[in-house]
C-alpha cells in the first residue's frame, strides 16, 4: 500500500473499495464518477495507511476522518493491548501501569478496553526499571512532570498546525484530500520531534548537572540559594477585552519570546509562563535584576509595559518548580509594583549597587507574620529613582 501521503492514493475507482465504503455508510453511492470535494480520495487515502474501514465508518465528520490519517501515521499498528495485557509483556504489574498512566495525565482506561499500542510495551518496561530504582513514589514524581511538559508540547504542536497550516488551507478552499495530506506531511516531520527533545533533554541535563556535586540542602531536599522574579503585562485584561484572539495570540507570542530570550541571555532559567506572566530563576540578584530590565526594554514601555518582583534566599527545588519564602513574596509583592516598576526584598536591594532605588517600607504581605519591607527600582535606562511609598498592603 502507498503510506506515503503524496500523489493519487489507492485506486478510486476500485469498485471493491467503493462498494465496501457505500456498504459502510461512509459514501453516496452516485460517488463513484464525481468526488467534487476530494472525499472519496481521502477515504482511500486512510484506507491506504492501513485504516479499517469499520473504524473509518465510525465518524461522523470529515475532521474526524483527518484526525484518523494524522493518529495513523504517528502509530504503528492499532491500540490492541490492554493494561493487563501491557503490563505482562513489559513485565510490570497492572496496578503500576495505570498509576504511570494518570501520573501521565491520561484517565484510567475502563476494564478490558485496548488503549495501549505495541510500541507502549517498551516504554512502560522503562517506567518498571526506572521505579526498581529509584522507587514508586520519585517515578510517579517524575512521570508527572514529563507528562505536564509534553502535554503543553502537544498542545502547541496542535495549535501549531490548526493556525499555521489547516486553517491557512481550509480558508484557500482547498478539497478534504489536501487536507488530509497537509496532516500526513506535518505528522511525518513531528516524527523527528522525540529524537531531538532526547537531544535538547541531554543538553538541558549536562547544564544542570554541576549541582548535584555542589552545596547541598538537608538530606532529602534539593535546595539552593537563588534569585527568584516574576514579570507581568500591565493592563492584560484590558488588552484581552479590546483585542481579537489573533491579536492577543501576538501579544502573548511577542512577550513570552521577550522573557525567555532575556532570561536565558542572563544565565537564568523560565520556570513557568502563567497567563500574562512568567516566573523565572537566576543565580544571583544582579542577574535577575537585569533579566527584567532587558525585557522591559525588548517591549518597550509604550508598546507592552510591564512590572516586576524579585527576591532572593533559600529555595526548595521539586518536580521543575520552586517553592520557598522568596517565591511567595515576589509572587506578593508583584500587585505591588507600578508599570515599569520593580519591587525588591531587602536581601536583593542590598546587592544591586548602582541601581536607583525607592522605599515602600514595611508592606503585609498576605501569608506572612511579619510585615515585610521592601524596596522599588525602575526597569527602564536612565528612569529616576521611584517616589517613597510608604506602607502598604498587597490586598
Amino acid at each position: 500500500m502507498d503510506r506515503s501521503g503524496g500523489g493519487a492514493p489507492g485506486c478510486p475507482d476500485c469498485p471493491g473499495h467503493l462498494q465496501a465504503l457505500v456498504d459502510a455508510g461512509i459514501l453516496d453511492a452516485g460517488t463513484r464518477d464525481a468526488d467534487p470535494g476530494g472525499r472519496v480520495a481521502a477515504v482511500h487515502l486512510l484506507l491506504d495507511l492501513g485504516v479499517p474501514v469499520e473504524q473509518i465508518a465510525a465518524t461522523a465528520s470529515d475532521a474526524e476522518r483527518r484526525r484518523l490519517a494524522r493518529t495513523a501515521v504517528r502509530h504503528r499498528g492499532a491500540r490492541t493491548l490492554t493494561t493487563d495485557a501491557v503490563a505482562a509483556r513489559a513485565g510490570s504489574g497492572p496496578q503500576l501501569v495505570r498509576r504511570i498512566w494518570r501520573s501521565a495525565g491520561f484517565v484510567d482506561p475502563p476494564a478490558n478496553h485496548a488503549v495501549f499500542y505495541d510500541d507502549d510495551v517498551a516504554a512502560i518496561a522503562a517506567f518498571e526499571a526506572a521505579r526498581a530504582a529509584f522507587g514508586e513514589d520519585a517515578l510517579l514524581q517524575f512521570t508527572r512532570v514529563i507528562g505536564s511538559a509534553l502535554r503543553r508540547v502537544a498542545d502547541a504542536a496542535a495549535s501549531m498546525f490548526l493556525v499555521e497550516v489547516e486553517d491557512r488551507l481550509e480558508a484557500a478552499g482547498v478539497d478534504q484530500l489536501e487536507l488530509m495530506r497537509a496532516g500526513i506531511d506535518v505528522n511525518r516531520m513531528l516524527l523527528a520531534v522525540p529524537a531531538a527533545m532526547a537531544r535538547l533533554f541531554w543538553h538541558h541535563l549536562d547544564a544542570v548537572d554541576p549541582r548535584t556535586s555542589g552545596t547541598r540542602g538537608a538530606a532529602g531536599t534539593d535546595t539552593a540559594e537563588l534569585a527568584v522574579g516574576f514579570v507581568d503585562l500591565v493592563d492584560y485584561t484590558g488588552l484581552s477585552n479590546r483585542l481579537e484572539p489573533a491579536g492577543l495570540a501576538a501579544v502573548v507570542r511577542t512577550f513570552e519570546a521577550a522573557a525567555a530570550e532575556a532570561v536565558v541571555q542572563h544565565g537564568g532559567q523560565v520556570v513557568k509562563f502563567i497567563g500574562d506572566e512568567v516566573m523565572f530563576v537566576c543565580a544571583d540578584p544582579r542577574r535577575g535584576y537585569d533579566s527584567i530590565v532587558a525585557l522591559a526594554g525588548a517591549l518597550g514601555a509604550d508598546e507592552l509595559p510591564v512590572r516586576a518582583a524579585l527576591a532572593y534566599g533559600p529555595v526548595l527545588r521539586q518536580e521543575g518548580d520552586y517553592y520557598g519564602r522568596p517565591v511567595n513574596l515576589a509572587s506578593r509583592a508583584l500587585a505591588l509594583a507600578a508599570p515599569g516598576e520593580v519591587v525588591l526584598d531587602a536581601g536583593v536591594a542590598g546587592l544591586l549597587p548602582g541601581v536607583p532605588a525607592g522605599d515602600l517600607g514595611f508592606v503585609d504581605l498576605k501569608g506572612f507574620p511579619e510585615p515585610v519591607t521592601l524596596h522599588t527600582a525602575p526597569l527602564l535606562a536612565d528612569a529616576p529613582a521611584p517616589p517613597q511609598r510608604g506602607r502598604g498592603e498587597d490586598g
